[in-house]
């Protein structure tokens, strides 16, 4: 009873920012680039490199499986490919180490709560 209610809890920050990211993906594309540009070099031919097709990929892939969280098909695949997105996520968005911003902190935390709540959903 308790996972049916957490689920949808758990999966309405992806799927709600991952929607606002795909209707205008700028913003994050731009906040972005800088970090992708840094590992370019080290990623495989095959692989986008754009800023822009990065950060649709990145909003499809929060957005499906937040969608598949919330109602509850494949809960733990789609907890496990939340958790692993949410890595670079915070690395790129929350560079906690780089900015002495206590709102970036802040941020940093609640990803890191949100990871411990996708692990616990595996």
């Amino acid at each position: 009873m308790l996972k049916t209610l957490a689920r949808p809890m758990l999966a309405a920050t992806f799927v709600t920012n991952a929607w606002a990211t795909l209707k205008d993906p700028a913003p994050i594309a731009k906040h972005a680039e800088p970090m992708i540009e840094r590992y370019r070099k080290v990623l495989p031919d095959w692989f986008p490199t754009d800023a822009m097709t990065l950060t649709k990929v990145d909003a499809c892939v929060k957005l499906g499986c937040g969608a598949l969280l919330t109602v509850g098909r494949l809960p733990r695949l789609a907890s496990l490919v939340l958790a692993a997105d949410l890595v670079p996520t915070t690395l790129v968005g929350h560079r906690i180490w780089e900015s002495g911003d206590p709102e970036e902190r802040i941020h940093f935390l609640k990803n890191l709560a949100i990871f411990g709540g996708l692990l616990a959903s595996i």
